[in-house]
């Protein structure tokens, strides 16, 4: 998988409710969240975009480019986010990476684009110890709107679910602490001291 056929999109879409804050905008590495992952997707895409609701897109530094999440998919979590950037951004593969996991660096981002087969619908990373998939540590490719649609169309807006069901291609990791999703203070705080040590 090369760069120019890759689209990145920084996944902050969400109401944060456990961390009582915009998860997007927390400073772990010197800036937002949002700019810090985009900027890591900046040298592994040719284009990178921020998913957001509307309120977030008001926030937005104007030097990031941005997609604000359609009416017709507001309220359903990343599906909704995801089916946005797939319409906004017809005949794209995307690389979608979300806010919530401050330890993901650009080494384990480049093996998980180099995995990925030209042919592939989707791909995510694996946790093998919990065994899901990170559905917002993934790649869609252009294809997968029209496989998104249906569950989407009989209100299952499980991105877990989809992958599942297509058996999306598994990306796994030895260091599991890497995929760690951190949603709520108490965490954050704990990552904070750890990156700024």
């Amino acid at each position: 998988m090369n760069k120019n056929a890759l689209c990145g999109l920084v996944m902050c879409g969400g109401k944060s409710s456990r961390m009582g804050i915009d998860k997007s905008r927390i400073v772990y590495q010197q800036k937002e969240q949002q700019y810090h992952v985009y900027q890591m997707l900046q040298t592994l895409c040719e284009k990178v975009f921020i998913s957001c609701n509307a309120e977030q897109g008001k926030k937005i530094d104007l030097a990031y480019n941005f997609i604000i999440d359609e009416p017709e998919y507001n309220n359903v979590g990343p599906m909704g986010g995801l089916l946005s950037a797939l319409k906004k951004l017809p005949h794209t593969n995307l690389l979608v990476i979300g806010c919530d996991y401050p330890y993901v660096t650009i080494d384990v981002l480049k093996g998980f684009v180099k995995s990925i087969k030209q042919t592939t619908i989707a791909a995510a990373f694996y946790n093998e110890e919990q065994q899901l998939y990170e559905p917002l540590l993934a790649y869609y490719s252009a294809q997968s709107l029209e496989t998104l649609l249906h569950p989407f169309n009989e209100n299952n807006f499980s991105l877990q679910h989809f992958l599942g069901n297509i058996r999306a291609e598994k990306y796994t990791i030895e260091n599991h602490h890497l995929l760690k999703s951190v949603d709520d203070k108490k965490e954050m705080l704990e990552v904070k001291k750890q990156l700024n040590k």
